[in-house]
């Protein structure tokens, strides 16, 4: 697995390449959203398109992932997920989730329409 964080656009993106694990890619996602935290960073991109994950996660550990990113989360703060669709469930669940854990999220299947909502002043919110 190779790991890519860096900042753009005062947006942290964490870009995960090779094979990898769930739990490898669960954990670099949520180093980079703690990352943020301690940078004052509001918004992260994490672009999975190029990994092969083992396996998606199933929906218990979807609930679980983004639950502990809301709790990680700084107030205001919006995340990307890049991803094939084949990692995703139709229902986008996670995305459910988020919303009632006050997590400003969406996912997409492509790099650049996720880099462009982030860029977007609704993904910007700067409640404190």
């Amino acid at each position: 697995m190779n790991v890519d964080v860096r900042v753009e656009d005062d947006a942290l993106v964490l870009r995960v390449e090779g094979d990898a694990s769930l739990a490898q890619v669960r954990a670099a996602a949520f180093d980079a959203v703690l990352t943020c935290r301690d940078r004052g960073l509001r918004r992260l991109l994490i672009d999975v398109l190029d990994a092969r994950i083992d396996q998606p996660p199933v929906l218990v550990q979807r609930i679980d992932i983004v639950q502990e990113w809301a709790e990680a989360a700084p107030d205001g703060f919006s995340i990307g997920l890049a991803a094939p669709e084949a990692l995703l469930r139709p229902d986008r669940a996670g995305l459910y989730v988020a919303s009632h854990l006050g997590l400003d999220a969406r996912v997409f299947t492509g790099r650049a329409e996720a880099k462009r909502w982030l860029e977007q002043p609704s993904a910007q919110s700067t409640h404190s």
